[in-house]
């Protein structure tokens, strides 16, 4: 990639601003301290995820936020995520 994930939210942070467009933006890492976590908040994440993390889980992070409707993993279509 060509900037790390703080870099990319910073620039979805100047481009969108705190409007209605802005996307919702969740950190996937290995990295499970408090100082991570608050980094990644500070620098305008929505949320953070730590590694490794269940099909299970993501399904109900997603359903959260509003991405999936209840009925994701019913089609043949979906994407299998593995552990």
């Amino acid at each position: 990639p060509e900037v790390d994930g703080y870099t990319a939210t910073e620039k979805c942070d100047y481009l969108y601003g705190s409007g209605i467009d802005q996307p919702i933006i969740i950190a996937i890492t290995g990295h499970s301290g408090e100082d991570s976590k608050q980094k990644a908040l500070n620098t305008g994440m929505n949320m953070m995820i730590v590694k490794p993390c269940s099909p299970d889980k993501l399904k109900v992070i997603c359903e959260k936020i509003g991405f999936l409707n209840s009925n994701f993993g019913d089609d043949d279509d979906d994407c299998d995520i593995d552990d």
